[in-house]
């Protein structure tokens, strides 16, 4: 076990213990024969991370002038309507962001002079989700509200170094209102059925280098994270979201993706298809 634990260290590889879980990161640095040592020494491990000696390394308190982790925001999907408000409230944040990178502007003159606006509180134009620098990244929608301890509140989940997503409930702003809400944890299995669209989110920068695939969907990239082995944990603090021409807009989202196939047995009733047909032309 000394010989791979001299391997990880010199590959850059850091080794963390998650109640009865062993996380390592970058995860892209291990290899599937160093995946393959770290199962079968994983015991050994974690009681070597959780030993006395190891325990006693480490400080009773946390020095109060330890810096906090630098945040940036990604700012997708940007409207020329919401991007000033959906601006304003990541610069709201009690736990403020580094930097606020606004995606896909190069065309729009309004979203231009919104970002020059903002220059001066770090809003600048980006190409990728990958320009940004904080140890921390939101990817966040244009058409959402951050409420104003989410990013706080998010970066307490990812303090288990397993965790590599924090997603939120989203409170729906539009005419009929109501709430897309989702389980305390997210699987693979999950994000594969309709419905299940969380297009803000906080993860950390190492996990965005690893997962990132230009044109996917964050739902997308938090389902291969999900198959890799990552948790994605649910936060406490929630979103508002004005996305959609109705209701339905997470359902839309998700079936964008899928096949549906109807099998409707008529049984020799022709004169219920005209109106059935009626029915099926209406749905979207």
């Amino acid at each position: 076990m000394t010989e791979l634990l001299a391997d990880l260290s010199q590959r850059g590889i850091r080794l963390d213990a998650g109640g009865d879980q062993l996380a390592y990161f970058p995860r892209a640095k291990v290899t599937p024969e160093l995946r393959d040592r770290l199962r079968q020494h994983k015991k050994e491990i974690l009681d070597l991370l959780r030993g006395p000696a190891y325990r006693t390394a480490l400080p009773d308190t946390v020095p109060a002038s330890l810096p906090e982790p630098a945040v940036s925001v990604v700012i997708l999907e940007s409207q020329p309507h919401t991007l000033e408000s959906c601006s304003l409230s990541a610069l709201g944040q009690t736990h403020a962001p580094r930097e606020i990178l606004v995606l896909g502007v190069r065309r729009n003159r309004r979203m231009q002079k919104t970002v020059a606006a903002f220059a001066s509180h770090g809003v600048r134009c980006a190409a990728t989700p990958l320009d940004a620098s904080g140890e921390f990244i939101v990817l966040g929608d244009g058409r959402t509200l951050l409420t104003r301890e989410w990013i706080a509140k998010g970066l307490e989940q990812l303090a288990d170094r397993s965790v590599g997503v924090a997603y939120s409930d989203h409170e729906l702003l539009s005419p009929l209102g109501g709430w897309t809400q989702y389980p305390d944890r997210l699987t693979a299995d999950d994000l594969a059925r309709s419905g299940r669209e969380s297009p803000t989110v906080l993860m950390r920068r190492d996990v965005l280098v690893e997962a990132w695939r230009p044109g996917e969907s964050v739902s997308t990239l938090m389902r291969q994270l999900a198959r890799t082995g990552w948790q994605l944990k649910k936060q406490s603090a929630t979103v508002l979201f004005r996305g959609g021409k109705h209701e339905l807009y997470y359902e839309q989202q998700g079936l964008a993706s899928e096949t549906v196939t109807l099998f409707i047995p008529l049984s020799g009733r022709e004169h219920t298809w005209r109106e059935l047909r009626r029915f099926l032309d209406r749905q979207t």
